[in-house]
């Protein structure tokens, strides 16, 4: 059984050894390209494309019974995509533009959540749409971005 650890490290190394087609398509104006010194004095990489999956939900949405936003983690794992984060908000607002915040403890509910998942494109796209039935109901956001390549810990 591959280690869960070094499985995600081969799954970022093969996302910053790939280049998708609006990567390579992007100018160095547009991505604020960086000079070899540059990337250098920033921990010796360079930057390659990649795209940011952000899925925006409340805290207390629920899949089966377990938090959509565990949920969602677990299948990116189990998809092999590179990288997923969460993050809970401490106010924010929806649909319905009621604020819920967590300045009043006590009242504090359906506070913003934001799952955050690192890979191609084309991969992301996938996801999304394999996943459609655990993402029907959230807000989902696809963005590019750059990661630097060769920084070590």
């Amino acid at each position: 059984m591959v280690h869960p650890v070094s499985h995600r490290a081969a799954e970022v190394r093969r996302l910053l050894e790939r280049h998708d087609d609006w990567g390579q398509a992007m100018s160095a104006e547009s991505t604020g390209a960086r000079s070899e010194s540059e990337g250098a004095r920033s921990g010796g990489g360079r930057w390659v494309p990649a795209s940011r999956l952000t899925i925006l939900l409340a805290e207390d949405d629920l899949w089966r019974h377990r938090p959509r936003y565990h949920e969602i983690v677990r299948r990116a794992r189990d998809s092999g995509l590179a990288g997923a984060s969460v993050w809970r908000g401490v106010e924010g607002y929806g649909v319905s533009s009621h604020i819920h915040t967590a300045r009043l403890l006590d009242l504090a509910e359906r506070l913003p959540v934001l799952v955050m998942i690192i890979d191609e494109t084309d991969r992301l796209r996938e996801f999304v749409e394999h996943h459609a039935d655990l993402l029907d109901s959230v807000t989902v956001a696809l963005s590019p971005v750059e990661v630097l390549d060769g920084i070590r810990r």
